[in-house]
Formats: C-alpha cells, sequence, structure tokens
C-alpha cells in the first residue's frame, strides 16, 4: 500500500543506500537516495522529502554541514513559499546520542539511530516521524515481568518496550519470579517456555499472577512452532503465544493495545485441566521437552 510519502536516504556506503531504499520502498514509500551531502541537498531541491535517514559522516561533509545548508536553503526558500522543515533522522556508528541531543533542536534533527541498524526499529522511527504511529500515553504507569532464561534476551525485550515507559522487571528464571511477582503485582507477565507444559503445571504460574493480580495477563514465548502449542497453551491460562525469534512491532502492538486501557477482569483460578491426558496428546518431542 502506497503511503505516498516520500523518504530520502544520504549514506556515502553503496550496500546500505541500496537496501534501506529496497526496505522502505517495500514498506509502501518512495524512496530516493544520495551519495553525498551535495547530491542529497540537490534531490531536496528536486522533490522536497517528507523525511531525511542521514548518515553521521558523508565523504564531502559531515551531517551537521548538510543541515545548516538545508535549514539555510528552507529559510531562503520560506520567502515565497509556506514550508515546514524537513525532519531528519541520524544514522551512526561512531556518534552517540549525547553527542546529537544538545543539537538537536538547532538543526532540526528528529531522531538518532546507532549502526548496525535494526530495521524494525528505524521503520517504527520514521513511522513516528511522519505522525504515521501515535505514541501511546499510559493513563497510569503499567508493570511488566520478563521472565527468560536468556539475559539477553530478557534484556533485548525490556529495553524495546521500556521506551513506552512501562516499568519493567527482569527474572532469569522460576524463582526470582516467585519472588518479585507478588512484590511486583505486574499488569503483564511474559513468560518464556523454558520448561516443560508438566513442570508449568506444577509452578502454577496461572495461579501466583492471578493472586498478585486478577487482571494481569500473560504471554507465552517459546522455540516451539507455534502450531504445536496454540491448541494448548490458553488450558493453562495464557493471553498470547509468540515463537521465537519474536516480531517485535507484533509484540509491541499486542502490549499496547492490551495495557492502554483497563484490563477486563477475568475469572481467577487455574483452569481445571488433566496436564497428564493433555501432555498425551501433544507429539513426542514437545510433551518431553
Amino acid at each position: 500500500m502506497v503511503k505516498n510519502k516520500k523518504i530520502l536516504i544520504i549514506d556515502d556506503v553503496f550496500q546500505i543506500r541500496h537496501n534501506l531504499t529496497q526496505f522502505f520502498s517495500e514498506s509502501g514509500y518512495f524512496a530516493f537516495n544520495a551519495n553525498c551531502g551535495m547530491n542529497g541537498l540537490e534531490i531536496c531541491e528536486k522533490i522536497t522529502p517528507d523525511l531525511i535517514i542521514l548518515d553521521y559522516n558523508l565523504r564531502d561533509m559531515d551531517c551537521f554541514q548538510f543541515l545548516e545548508r538545508l535549514r539555510k536553503y528552507e529559510n531562503n526558500l520560506k520567502d515565497v513559499v509556506q514550508v515546514n522543515n524537513i525532519p531528519v533522522i541520524i544514522i551512526s556508528g561512531y556518534l552517540s546520542e549525547d553527542k546529537i541531543r544538545p543539537v538537536a533542536k538547532k538543526f532540526g534533527i528528529s531522531g538518532f539511530l546507532h549502526k548496525p541498524l535494526n530495521l524494525t526499529e528505524l521503520l517504527r522511527e520514521a513511522e513516528l516521524v511522519l505522525g504515521e504511529k501515535k505514541k501511546y500515553s499510559m493513563e497510569m504507569t503499567r508493570d511488566i515481568i520478563v521472565v527468560d532464561s536468556e539475559l539477553r534476551t530478557a534484556k533485548f525485550i525490556a529495553g524495546y518496550l521500556g521506551q513506552f515507559n512501562f516499568n519493567i522487571t527482569i527474572c532469569l528464571g522460576p524463582y526470582d519470579f516467585m519472588e518479585m511477582v507478588s512484590e511486583v503485582k505486574p499488569d503483564l507477565v511474559i513468560f518464556d517456555c523454558f520448561m516443560n507444559l508438566e513442570r508449568i503445571e506444577k509452578f502454577d504460574l496461572y495461579e501466583m499472577v492471578k493472586k498478585a493480580n486478577p487482571k494481569a495477563k500473560i504471554f507465552l514465548t517459546s522455540f516451539c512452532p507455534k502450531c504445536k502449542l496454540l491448541s494448548t497453551f490458553k488450558y493453562l491460562g495464557f493471553d498470547r503465544l509468540f515463537s521465537k525469534p519474536i516480531d517485535l512491532m507484533t509484540l509491541e502492538s499486542e502490549v499496547l493495545d492490551l495495557l492502554k486501557k483497563s484490563p477486563t477482569p477475568q475469572k481467577t483460578g487455574t483452569p481445571e485441566i488433566n496436564i497428564q491426558e493433555l501432555c498425551q496428546s501433544l507429539p513426542t518431542d514437545i510433551a518431553k521437552s
């Protein structure tokens, strides 16, 4: 679906220009690219992009020199027609955000991302800058517990969701979780299925979460194919199932839709289920994993 928005990518590395141009074209934008600052300025005069994604260090100038010339051109143009400054997202493998923040307002910088780029994060940032995706404002702070045996995965999920001002607690196993859940009283638990189904039943995750907060939701993540767990996870009280590697945009959408409004109260208590029968109905590699 064409969004009728023009994005200009300015980077002196061919592969980066090519990949980003293709990525944004496939995402529904009109994407253009330039290999240096002067070329980028010439394109701006011809097409007036809605967004510029600008590399910090170009072969003929740095991003600040480019922005000085761009803003000067825009100011001169305002004497003739009414125009708005083009928003710019800076990308860099060298510069830190601390260097950008003090001059962001002066140069009209709307965002900053580190290289190597996370394309999901870049697309989301572009959508925010272009006003195509709203920043959710929570009526109250929400608490999320991320339970994962891999610290890197837990920190990655927590870091991504942390941008929405949630209070996030990381637990690296069920026993850490047991100590924290009654204290945090989470609105949402994102729980990694690193235990088999019988152990989850004995662990009594559902009852523990609902006792701390009857309105809480539980998301399950697993490396098992979604189709193999889809028919069973709801019996254990989970609300959503995500296969790893997790699609962060899908997770973001589910979390925000869930927590931007008050959760609907649900009946507490563990659903009655014979876990032995459930495991026997599963494929052998899942039931015994």
